[in-house]
């Protein structure tokens, strides 16, 4: 048995995670892009949302913002399974991200671009991700190239047409994505 003694001086309070949490979102003020996290994570909104926002405006510049997602959201329960919405439920067009151990231990939220490529590159909507057996290895192959898109089209030392080859590679693996399949 494992006991965890708190000064009551401390000032600190127990949390408890539920799934009744239904996530604190920001918007972009267009009817459009959204980003959402827990509320346990809400430091991280304002870093996501200027990470999202950079990567909308890259994608723009290279022409294939029609294959970023319109929606970011933590993944966690209320947002994998559809009760903090179905609008915000992850899918094809709503991308899960993940904040790494590393940002978790900062007293400054930060997005890094490995999260945010790790959230453009794995499409937690696809069964084969959630099963027993592991995913293809066309599949694999797949989304570390895109993630390796997403960080060398953000790489602004990158040349110019090395990010619009990746940006290209990005779009068509997205697209694969959306459907569960290896590109």
């Amino acid at each position: 048995m494992l006991l965890i003694y708190v000064s009551a001086g401390a000032g600190l309070r127990a949390y408890a995670p539920s799934n009744a949490d239904p996530g604190m979102c920001q918007a972009d003020g267009h009817g459009g892009f959204t980003v959402c996290t827990s509320e346990e994570h809400s430091r991280y909104l304002e870093p996501l949302n200027a990470t999202y926002e950079s990567f909308r405006a890259t994608s723009k510049e290279l022409g294939v913002q029609s294959a970023v997602p319109a929606t970011v959201v933590e993944d966690y329960t209320p947002f994998s399974d559809g009760t903090a919405g179905p609008s915000l439920r992850i899918s094809a067009s709503v991308a899960g991200w993940t904040t790494d151990s590393e940002s978790l231990a900062v007293p400054d939220p930060d997005v890094s671009w490995g999260s945010f490529a790790d959230a453009m590159a794995y499409p937690s909507h696809c069964p084969q991700l959630r099963g027993d057996d592991p995913p293809s290895a066309g599949l694999q192959k797949t989304m570390t190239r895109t993630r390796s898109d997403v960080i060398t089209m953000v790489s602004q030392d990158r040349p110019a047409d090395e990010r619009q080859a990746a940006a290209r590679d990005f779009a068509k693996n997205r697209s694969a994505l959306a459907q569960c399949r290896a590109s």
